[in-house]
């Protein structure tokens, strides 16, 4: 269950809380997450999956 863990911790990240280097590890380590995660999207629950891919696509935006 390390994924929710770590989908809890970026949920509560602000983005104007954290520099560049930060943005730019967590889009890396969520990007890996996604990857690994894509293949057991069916074992998990619908609301965390797409709650990663969002917070991914608001970290690249920024």
């Amino acid at each position: 269950m390390r994924e929710h863990y770590f989908l809890t911790m970026l949920q509560s990240l602000s983005c104007d809380s954290i520099d560049k280097y930060t943005q730019t590890m967590i889009c890396l380590e969520t990007t890996v997450l996604c990857h690994l995660l894509n293949n057991a999207s069916r074992q998990l629950i619908h609301t965390d999956f797409t709650s990663i891919f969002s917070i991914y696509e608001k970290k690249i935006i920024n």
